[in-house]
């Protein structure tokens, strides 16, 4: 993917999360639902007094839900032997039942469409969906996301006439927590009136991690209510209204955070309609402890002690901080119970782990040794894959490519032992390339993962192969038991390589498929990926039928069938692009035209939280007619912004540029307005109110964006240009 050294991970709470439902007691639900909400019922004899629900996004987080599960199944008292109600996306199929040996119903979540673009819109719908089935079950229903564990019996979350909601504060304000002080936002305000709440009366909460006195705000990680109150339908219900409303999403909830944390401002204000302040109890960090956030909570909220955590909110920490364990005080058998459950959720199938970081790293046990594939994702020592290889003891070290975050870690692993590390012959040049224009590289990559920008050199790396032995083709390496079968395919790199492992149909696929649509030109800056050799891998990949693909980064696909239906997707996606671009060209068109009309039908529309459609066009033009666009002006060193000065003079003042860009703002022309800034700033880079119209179109433009490259990018441009308004602005008021 990216150097890892400038790789910047993003936790906005990843957007496929669990919901687990607890059942009532009888055949349950409103006889008065949607028709197009079907209704599942649940018998009386299967509902329990507390009842838990959770939304599983991907199949491979059954394992963080089975997680919970038994830690409930471990620690949870007269609660232990509770329902779980599990959510699940229809479009896995099966992939859900086998968490049915607990005590554990699985039902496919409905959801409306458009709703379903909005992030955590799927935990919302989930809850309510659980409690519409419960509704008269007379239970206690609780709704938790997963990545947590259990060390208590939850009676912390039980009701009573005084308590009618459990929940927790908010960790931090991520800029949608309104203090005191500050007047209260169009995002805040359209929300209270949509429930039916005088913003004046709001109370203010303190959160969990920043310390900040907010307005009410919430975690809705947990949120505990009777079903027949119907406070979880109406949160799906106002949700729904709000993220269908066009005015108030494009003119209230602006941001992308506010995007992203709608689901948990709506339940907020939906908690104080009803039940009412309180009878809401506000949970501390020893019944809800944020281990995921230990290192930023302040020392007074800091707890050593576990003997008195009731829930650890985990999300990963344990299994991305090995040596966790030494900084808190736990009974053995608690720390010896949550390690080993750790270990095992790393397992794929039979002897074949996996771990992420930078990417993803994969451990094969074979009858003869252990085997690691991309050792990038597992690069630091004590790692969890290294302590089940015994200290990283293996025969062999597999690379599918020569990306910094999938190749580092490589002598950790071999541990000054004379074993091969095995990859593609293009791995040399590419690993040259790179060293070449190092410089540059850090430089781009620093921008576009918001990092300092370091200073520019003319030396050049000096470049460190790693690589051992190198095959062209085919390459079949054997360990026991185990035939790890290497073909040359290429895509995001040249060296790209498919790995199949025939004995537990299983395919590594290197980062040549993503949920999101590829990265075929980078904004950073790369060789030419050309779109017919991802076409290639993914075919190579369907070729095998996999039943389980291991990708690069993110969640493993499970299933034959549904890995066929996502591979074939993503490629025929990838085949449009490239056609479309094609017969385009050959039509004559320029790559602007075609930046604008290509779009994916819906049959094959895939994300672009990380690759772009409009940024693939262009690099299939350019990568195939080169940088000339037939324009004569543009054969020579001369750029169009050379005439930038004498425009402005034939204008006859730069205020009016600057002026017509913040009209252009206002107009929903964001992009134009960004070019009309350049034509004063380029030469002319302190002039204010061109700073101020292009710092105007830098948060329109952020406001509406769901890519992390893209706003990345602006994140990076809006720092340069604050600091350069605040600079101009202190001088200015020097004179």
């Amino acid at each position: 993917m990216i150097n890892s050294r400038f790789i910047v991970k993003e936790r906005i709470g990843i957007f496929l999360v669990i919901a687990l439902l607890v059942f009532g007691s009888f055949v349950l639900g409103d006889s008065n639902q949607d028709t197009n909400r079907k209704v599942y019922q649940i018998q009386k004899q299967d509902v329990t007094d507390m009842v838990f629900a959770l939304y599983i996004g991907l199949p491979s987080d059954t394992r963080q839900a089975e997680m919970l599960i038994k830690s409930l199944n471990e620690f949870g008292g007269k609660y232990k032997d509770s329902l779980f109600l599990v959510f699940y996306n229809p479009d896995f199929g099966e992939s859900y039942k086998w968490l049915e040996k607990y005590n554990v119903k699985t039902f496919p979540l409905k959801i409306d469409s458009e709703a379903a673009k909005i992030p955590f819109a799927h935990k919302v719908y989930a809850a309510a969906q659980a409690e519409e089935m419960l509704d008269g079950a007379g239970c206690n229903l609780v709704y938790f996301d997963n990545h947590m564990f259990f060390l208590k019996e939850p009676s912390f979350l039980s009701l009573s006439d005084n308590v009618e909601a459990v929940t927790t504060s908010v960790y931090l304000t991520n800029g949608i927590g309104e203090e005191k002080e500050k007047e209260i936002s169009p995002f805040w305000s359209g929300i209270y009136k949509e429930v039916g709440i005088n913003r004046d009366e709001v109370p203010f909460v303190e959160t969990v991690v920043d310390s900040k006195n907010v307005r009410f705000y919430i975690n809705c990680r947990v949120v505990s209510v009777r079903p027949e109150k119907k406070i979880l339908r109406q949160w799906r219900d106002t949700f729904e209204k709000l993220a269908k409303d066009k005015e108030y999403v494009g003119k209230a909830c602006t941001s992308r955070m506010q995007y992203t944390f709608l689901h948990q401002a709506v339940i907020s204000a939906i908690l104080l309609k009803k039940p009412g302040f309180n009878k809401i109890k506000l949970l501390d960090q020893k019944n809800f402890y944020p281990l995921l956030h230990h290192e930023k909570l302040p020392e007074g909220k800091k707890i050593s002690d576990f003997s008195g955590i009731d829930v650890l909110v985990d999300e990963s920490y344990i299994q991305s901080h090995p040596d966790w364990a030494k900084e808190f005080k736990i009974d053995a058998s608690v720390k010896n119970w949550l390690e080993t459950t750790v270990m095992e959720s790393l397992k794929i199938t039979d002897n074949l782990y996996r771990l992420e970081n930078s990417c993803n790293s994969y451990l094969a046990r074979t009858s003869t040794g252990n085997v690691m594939l991309d050792p990038g994702g597992a690069s630091k020592e004590g790692n969890w894959l290294y302590k089940m290889a015994h200290g990283g003891d293996v025969k062999a070290i597999l690379l599918t490519h020569g990306h910094d975050d999938h190749t580092e870690g490589i002598d950790l692993w071999k541990n000054g032992k004379d074993i091969p590390v095995i990859a593609q012959r293009e791995y040399e040049n590419f690993v040259r390339y790179n060293s070449m224009l190092d410089s540059i590289e850090k430089i781009r990559i620093a921008k576009q993962t918001g990092q300092d920008i370091p200073q520019p050199t003319v030396e050049t790396k000096v470049p460190v192969l790693k690589a051992t032995e190198l095959f062209i083709d085919n390459y079949t390496y054997k360990s026991g038991d185990r035939s790890f079968v290497m073909t040359h395919v290429g895509g995001e790199t040249p060296d790209q390589c498919v790995i199949w492992i025939p004995e537990i149909k299983t395919v590594l696929i290197g980062d040549n498929y993503y949920s999101s649509v590829p990265n075929m030109s980078t904004l950073r800056g790369s060789e030419t990926r050309p779109a017919l050799e991802y076409i290639k891998a993914l075919e190579t990949a369907l070729s095998y039928e996999p039943e389980i693909l291991l990708p690069g980064h993110g969640e493993p696909l499970i299933g034959k069938d549904f890995i066929k239906m996502k591979l074939t997707k993503y490629r025929d996606a990838v085949r449009y692009i490239h056609d479309e671009t094609v017969k385009g060209m050959n039509l004559g068109k320029d790559v602007h035209t075609l930046m604008k009309e290509i779009k994916l039908p819906d049959e094959i529309s895939i994300p672009e939280a990380f690759g772009r459609v409009s940024w693939d066009v262009r690099g299939i033009f350019e990568g195939y007619l080169g940088w000339y666009d037939t324009n004569i002006s543009n054969m020579y060193p001369v750029p169009t912004s050379d005439i930038y000065p004498d425009l402005v003079a034939l204008i006859g003042d730069a205020g009016k540029v600057a002026a017509k860009a913040s009209a252009l703002v206002a107009e929903g022309e964001p992009v134009k307005a960004l070019h009309m800034t350049d034509i004063i700033l380029i030469h002319n880079p302190k002039h204010l109110p061109a700073l101020k119209a292009r710092l105007e179109a830098i948060n329109n433009l952020r406001s509406k964006c769901r890519n992390w490259i893209e706003f990345n990018w602006l994140n990076s441009e809006m720092k340069k240009v604050q600091s350069a308004i605040a600079e101009q602005e202190k001088t200015e008021s020097k004179k």
